[in-house]
């Protein structure tokens, strides 16, 4: 459970009916605010000797796609940088929501520092009915007629509009790595050197 710690959310683009809404208002959000909200941390993941950032999230991308796509949850974490640059870590967790997931800032792997960079990823779920994490973050939203609604994920391929708000990020695809810095029009697909250094 995250107590009391800042929280992004990083949601994507919701569908209702024929219309799009696009769901905001989380980013840079107080734990408080989505009290009861569950967090589960997955494991923390360290590049091996050698690798760099982007080698080492792409080498992860595989088991984020794994966790994602057998529980159609959301997965996340800040990436963390040892203090002498030359490796990468980060623990991923997921909130259990198909809609979003918590990232603790300042939550990296021991020795680590972190780098301000999220990485996550979406389900690739067309419709679905709201859990009760999905609930919180909904209702933290102002959406209280989620009931009504059945929802309907879009985007498993590029960032949403809250992505872009929660700051730069890395988002983990079925094709590969995409990485944006905050500002909408930014996204860039990561092309991965596979030359040892």
């Amino acid at each position: 459970m995250v107590k009391g710690s800042r929280v992004w959310a990083l949601l994507g683009l919701l569908a209702w009916g024929t219309g799009s809404i696009a769901v905001m208002g989380i980013e840079s959000a107080q734990a408080q605010d989505v009290r009861g909200l569950g967090y589960e941390a997955l494991g923390t993941l360290t590049s091996k000797a050698g690798e760099t950032e982007t080698q080492f999230l792409d080498s992860i991308r595989a088991p984020i796609r794994a966790f994602i796509d057998r529980t159609g949850f959301e997965a996340c974490a800040e990436i963390g940088q040892a203090p002498d640059g030359k490796s990468w870590g980060l623990i991923l967790g997921s909130s259990h929501s198909h809609i979003g997931c918590a990232v603790v800032v300042g939550r990296v792997p021991s020795g680590m520092k972190p780098t301000g960079v999220t990485i996550h990823g979406h389900p690739a779920l067309k419709r679905f009915s709201p859990n009760p994490n999905d609930k919180i973050l909904l209702g933290a939203m102002g959406m209280d007629d989620y009931d009504i609604l059945p929802l309907t994920r879009a985007a498993i391929d590029h960032f949403s509009p809250d992505d872009f708000a929660g700051g730069p990020g890395y988002l983990a695809t079925p094709a590969g790595l995409l990485y944006q810095n905050g500002h909408p029009g930014s996204e860039t697909v990561v092309k991965v050197s596979t030359a040892a250094l």
